[in-house]
Order: structure tokens, then C-alpha cells, then sequence
């Protein structure tokens, strides 16, 4: 008992089977998660599969139909126990983040920090603004301040009391893409040098993918895949999530003799799949490049698209016998037009096989 109460101290997060229901219909089911000190982790799915319900729940927002949930190895969610909001020692930074339009930046960042000595909050609300760069905005008002000045406002509002678990709602996604990336990158920085054990939810893959230490990847109510974002992206499970973290292209087949046989030849079939069973072969762009003429596992195809994209062209080739064209991206092969035959390379390591 005392081995196992000293293992659940060492979790900043545990939610052990957390499931809720609103008017009958799931919007979670069994939900099961564990963070370390420090640990950030991105809650993934597409509107409606039960990100920002999670959240919620973890926040005491809502109260779940069943499971529990710990903060810092004490229960604060349970059979006969409810540990109110205010009591989590929670951070929240929320997709419009929430600023009180009356205070200064000052004073939001001040706001979470009533009940103790006005010495200690000055020192913090200057140690924030200080960490974060905005000492100069801190007697102006949020109307005054530009979308990524809110944002870091925010931010320090939510790290200033110190919190065990901060919480964060899509709280890049008002930001156009520069900007995005370049406070992405700071709020990181800071969430790593505080160790701020963190739960942010997205429905960017590529952004998950670049800021989770886990990727928890959630499909109507479920937990679709969680690991690592090398894990899902290099093994994902299940097509759904091969699809949802990446594009690609979907190449039917069937299993014969041990291998998926395809339009486009035959690939390893994973361990389970029986003879004769329908198969989907799905090939990532980085899977496909243009071949030299003494490449195996190459076919040919006709261009019928190809479109700049600054760094990299988004390559479209019609391959006999499929219904739906190859897609992969190439650079520096500027004597291909629309129209051209070629002849495609396909990687077989970049090559997943699912049932269909």
C-alpha cells in the first residue's frame, strides 16, 4: 500500500477510467491518462470527440459519470469525493484568453494571487512579466494590446500562482501562422523551464505532434491512440490515425499468401490479417518520390498536378488501376509538366497496411 501511494505521488496527472454522458449520448468513455512533473500533453481529435469535455473535467467544471481523477498524487475526483475548481490549484489559458478588459495587465496578472501579502504579490507579478517580456505593457489594458501581447499576458496570468496543472484550450489558434509558431515556441520555453505540468488541446496534428510529450488522440469519446508523437505518427494503429496525423493516399488490396497484393505491388501484411482479407494499403507522401530508372518498387503514372509550394511542389499522379491519384511532394525537378509520364518510387518502410 505504502509503494503504491508513493508511485501515485509521483504523478501530476492520473484519470483512471473518466467517462461522461450528456443526455444519454457518451462524450467520453473510460478515459484513462497519467502525466508526470513537467510532462505536457496534447489532446487531439477533430470538433466533437471530447477534447474540450476532458478538459473540462479536469478542471472541475464538470463532473464526470464515472472514474477518477488525481492532482499531485491526491484525489480531487471520485466515488464520494469532489474537489471544487477553486481548490485544484489549476492554471487555465483559454482559445480568446480571457482577460479582464477593466484591469491593467498588472492587475490580471495579479488577479489569481489575492489572499496572499501584497509584498509577495508584487514580487511574482513582477517575476512573471519579467520571465515572459511585458514589463512595458504592465499599466495598459487588453484592449490596447495586440493579439500576441494578450497571449503572453495570458500566459504569465496563468503562471503566476504557481499552479500543479496548467490547462491550455486552443490557445494558439487566433494567431496567424508566423506568430503562432514564434509564441508556440516561447510559451514552450517558459512551460519547460518552470516544469509546468501541462494538458493543452489542439486539433492541429502538426502542432500536437511538435509540443506533446504525449499525443492522446481522441475519436468520438475514446482514446483513438497515446504515445509519444514519434510513436503515433511513425506507428499508428489504426487508419484513422494514420489519416488524421498525416495525408495520404488510400490503395486497396487483399492479403495472398502472406503479403497484401496491390495495384501497385505487394507489401508486408501485418501479423493477424488472414488469407484472402480485404486490406488497405495507405502511402504517405514521403513515401513516394520520383524514381531513377533502376529503382525497385516503381510504377508509372501520368502528372496531373503539380502545384509551388515556396520550399517543396505538391506532386498529383494518376497511376493505372487506382481510383485515387498518388500525392507526394518533390523540389527541383523542373523539367516535369502537366501531363508527363513518370515513373513513382514507393518506399516500402513508408508503407501501412490495414484492415479494411
Amino acid at each position: 500500500m505504502a509503494r503504491e501511494t508513493e508511485q501515485m505521488r509521483a504523478k501530476a496527472l492520473e484519470l483512471q477510467g473518466v467517462g461522461k454522458a450528456f443526455d444519454g449520448v457518451a462524450a467520453l468513455e473510460a478515459v484513462s491518462l497519467t502525466l508526470e512533473k513537467g510532462q505536457i500533453a496534447c489532446l487531439l481529435g477533430q470538433s466533437g470527440c471530447g477534447k474540450s469535455t476532458l478538459l473540462r473535467l479536469i478542471a472541475g467544471v464538470e463532473r464526470p459519470d464515472a472514474g477518477s481523477i488525481f492532482l499531485d498524487g491526491a484525489q480531487v475526483v471520485g466515488p464520494s469525493r469532489f474537489v471544487e475548481p477553486e481548490a485544484r490549484k489549476i492554471g487555465f489559458m483559454f482559445q480568446d484568453y480571457a482577460l479582464f478588459p477593466h484591469l491593467t495587465v498588472r492587475e490580471n496578472i495579479a488577479f489569481g494571487l489575492k489572499g496572499l501579502p501584497r509584498v509577495e504579490i508584487e514580487a511574482r507579478v513582477g517575476e512573471m512579466m519579467a520571465r515572459i517580456g511585458i514589463e512595458v505593457l504592465a499599466d495598459r489594458h487588453p484592449h490596447t494590446l495586440s493579439g500576441g501581447e494578450q497571449q503572453r499576458v495570458a500566459l504569465a496570468r496563468a503562471l503566476a500562482p504557481k499552479p500543479v496543472l496548467l490547462l491550455m484550450d486552443e490557445p494558439f489558434s487566433n494567431l496567424d501562422r508566423g506568430l503562432r509558431e514564434k509564441l508556440r515556441h516561447e510559451t514552450l520555453t517558459h512551460l519547460r523551464a518552470l516544469e509546468t505540468t501541462t494538458v493543452m488541446v489542439t486539433h492541429d496534428p502538426e502542432e500536437a505532434l511538435a509540443v506533446g510529450d504525449k499525443v492522446v488522440l481522441l475519436r468520438a469519446g475514446l482514446v483513438e491512440q497515446e504515445g509519444t508523437a514519434h510513436a503515433l505518427f511513425d506507428n499508428p494503429e489504426t487508419l484513422y490515425a494514420a489519416e488524421f496525423l498525416s495525408p495520404g493516399t488510400r490503395v486497396p488490396g487483399r492479403v495472398v499468401k502472406g503479403a497484401v497484393e496491390t495495384a501497385l505491388g505487394r507489401f508486408d501484411a501485418p501479423q493477424g490479417m488472414q488469407e484472402g482479407q480485404a486490406a488497405i494499403l495507405f502511402l504517405r507522401p514521403h513515401a513516394l518520390s520520383l524514381a531513377a530508372a533502376d529503382q525497385p518498387l516503381a510504377v508509372f503514372g501520368k502528372l496531373v498536378g503539380r502545384v509551388f509550394m515556396g520550399d517543396r511542389d505538391s506532386m498529383t499522379v494518376a497511376v493505372d488501376g487506382l481510383s485515387e491519384p498518388l500525392q507526394f511532394y518533390m523540389r527541383g525537378f523542373p523539367q516535369f509538366a502537366q501531363g508527363d509520364q513518370v515513373r513513382i518510387s514507393i518506399d516500402p518502410a513508408g508503407a501501412l497496411v490495414y484492415p479494411a
